[in-house]
């Protein structure tokens, strides 16, 4: 399911896949549980619905992301790219 958001701080409107969306939440709240870290701490919701509206497909992809560094690629990449594949892009 594709939502329409609008982002608060600059007042663009965008495009996310909600499912996706969903289940990076989801997978967040596991790791946050597992580590005993805030949820924020994994990937914050801005990265999230960045994610689920850009649907990057590679590490490099994924570094153009606000809030993924070179630390959250080496520890969450490779899962978030997986994630990421299991959705399809789906067309207007």
């Amino acid at each position: 399911m594709l939502d329409i958001i609008k982002n608060q701080e600059d007042e663009e409107t965008v495009l996310i896949n909600q499912d996706l969306s969903e289940e990076l939440k989801s997978w967040r709240s596991e790791v946050s549980k597992e580590k005993s870290l805030p949820a924020y701490t994994i990937i914050n919701n801005k990265t999230i619905e960045e994610i689920s509206s850009k649907f990057p497909k590679t590490n490099e992809d994924l570094l153009k992301v606000d809030g993924i560094g070179p630390s959250k690629l080496v520890q969450y990449g490779p899962r978030i790219l997986e994630i990421v594949r299991g959705h399809s892009i789906q067309p207007l």
